[in-house]
């Protein structure tokens, strides 16, 4: 059990708020001083959003001031959307340090030279932004860096040997695409946040034995993450290679289309020429056609790269270089935070998966002058503060609404309306003895009336689920 005092002695937030509301960066046209008057829904910069835009998460983070559009496809992210990109990226590393992989990061910009040597770069370079250095030299925006990390490693010869094998390589970075319609905000946009990772293995079975670890350790992520999610067979497409699998979150508003088997749940992705109803590859039972919005992939590239690149490694049971076997593994960061909010919030109000919410509580204290403010003080609510960011996984967690001029309703309809997962109400049942908060539990759908101590129980509760 914790308690109050126990919770106060180990912390070190030295009665300062680490997180105020009063001081948060959203991107609306409201100010501080025009604050009471109520959220501003804020305005698209966007040519394109006179056009029609179906997407809830692309309406929601856009209204709440979270994300902001600059351009076609083009978006600022501003504190608390950041916060749930840095979480998602932090939970993406320990999945893939767990099993061997190493952080690493390549740049932006590279030389044309790099996609020519592919026989299928012409269609690689659809979505390519292009430019020119004012040397004349044509460099590109890199859409992916499969060309790029398989030139570091062949650079590499012939000092590496099948002892360094299997590698795996991966980092976090930001991708360009010339999309000729971005929209639904940033589930199509021409610039999104990937963790990209590359596997280098001595032979093929190798290979095959890392790609199976991989789509373990991806199926993972997305079940922790607690989304609706589908891994189906596709197509290998530009990216070429021998195996493909993709991630899918099912929604009204995705743009690819599955056929999922009602009976084996077996799902693959349906191509342009196809309708539903179409046997399922495994069980021959009619499929059911699915909207989905795709996140991931995953591809057994084979020697697609390694091949006209000269990735080779020296194996002391042959003479001559042997050719390495590559994979090619992607998660869209951005758009797997757009797409969970897509299917997690109602149409007036944000809902997050719990580990990627900006702040797991929000604690609401009362408008200055009232009673409940009058009667409990300031130190009170340092102290209700502080004994919650001494909970375990909670030291950064906690955003407290101290904005003074804001009622209790208010502040109340605006923490629905960002979806923080626990939201604890400093309100008139303060003043009884014990005091009471209110505490609301989004993620459950349920509030109840706690002790300070009983709080601090539930809050030390869910964050060890």
């Amino acid at each position: 059990m914790v308690s109050l005092s126990a919770a106060l002695r180990s912390s070190d937030a030295g009665g300062a708020y680490r997180h105020r509301v009063s001081q948060l960066f959203r991107a609306t046209t409201a100010t501080r001083a025009t604050a009471a008057a109520g959220p501003s829904r804020g305005r698209e910069t966007c040519p394109s959003s006179r056009t029609q835009d179906r997407s809830r998460s692309k309406t929601l983070l856009t209204k709440s001031g979270l994300i902001r559009s600059l351009g076609p496809g083009l978006f600022s992210l501003t504190p608390l959307f950041q916060r749930s990109v840095d979480k998602i990226a932090g939970l993406a590393d320990e999945a893939l340090s767990a099993v061997g992989a190493q952080k690493i990061r390549m740049p932006s910009l590279s030389h044309v030279d790099f996609w020519k040597h592919l026989k299928d770069s012409a269609d690689a370079n659809v979505e390519m932004f292009e430019v020119t250095d004012r040397h004349g030299s044509r460099h590109v925006l890199n859409p992916t860096h499969e060309p790029l990390v398989t030139s570091m490693i062949a650079s590499l010869k012939p000092n590496l040997s099948e002892g360094h094998l299997p590698l795996r390589l991966y980092q976090t970075s930001w991708k360009y695409r010339d999309e000729s319609n971005p929209r639904l905000g940033l589930l199509r946009a021409r610039e999104f946040l990937m963790n990209d990772l590359y596997t280098f293995d001595s032979s093929a079975e190798s290979a095959k034995r890392t790609y199976d670890i991989l789509l373990g350790v991806y199926s993972k992520f997305f079940s922790d993450l607690g989304v609706p999610f589908r891994r189906v067979e596709a197509d290998p497409g530009s990216i070429g290679g021998e195996l493909s699998h993709e991630y899918h979150i099912p929604a009204d508003v995705g743009e690819d289309t599955l056929n999922a088997c009602p009976d084996c749940g077996h799902a693959s992705v349906s191509a342009p020429v196809e309708g539903g109803g179409e046997p399922c590859s495994k069980c021959g039972s009619a499929t059911d056609e699915e909207r989905c919005i795709e996140v991931g992939h995953a591809f057994l590239l084979g020697r697609k790269y390694s091949e006209p690149f000269g990735a080779v490694y020296a194996s002391k049971r042959q003479k001559n270089p042997v050719t390495i076997e590559m994979g090619s593994y992607g998660l869209g960061l951005t758009r797997i935070i757009a797409a969970a909010v897509e299917v997690l919030s109602t149409d007036n109000e944000i809902r997050w998966p719990a580990v990627l919410a900006p702040f797991q509580i929000c604690l609401l204290l009362p408008k200055s002058g009232s009673k409940e403010a009058l009667f409990w003080g300031e130190q009170n609510f340092r102290d209700l503060h502080d004994a919650l960011v001494a909970v375990r996984g909670l030291k950064d967690d906690v955003i407290v609404d101290d904005r003074p001029n804001l009622t209790i309703g208010w502040k109340l309809k605006e923490a629905s309306q960002l979806g923080y997962p626990l939201v604890v109400v400093v309100g008139k049942k303060i003043m009884s003895d014990p005091p009471l908060l209110e505490v609301i539990d989004v993620i459950q759908g349920r509030t109840e009336i706690m002790t300070i101590d009983g709080l601090l129980d539930y809050a030390a509760d869910i964050r060890n689920v």
